[in-house]
């Protein structure tokens, strides 16, 4: 598990996620339960960092939204 919080209103966020599975080193959206907001959580064992959607987009410019 991965915890964090919401980079609009603070609120904890709890990102399903163990060392080892699929999707390790790119990033999940999850939106705050509290604000609405959409947050990317770095899908790492350690020193991970989550984004809001704005720094997200800014940083990876290229990346590609899979469902």
């Amino acid at each position: 598990m991965i915890f964090t919080e919401c980079t609009n209103c603070n609120e904890p966020i709890i990102c399903g996620y163990e060392a080892g599975d699929k999707g390790a080193g790119g990033f999940s959206r999850i939106e705050c339960e509290k604000c609405g907001k959409n947050n990317f959580v770095e899908l790492v064992s350690f020193d991970g960092e989550t984004l809001s959607e704005e720094e997200f987009w800014k940083r990876h410019p290229d990346a590609i939204e899979s469902n």
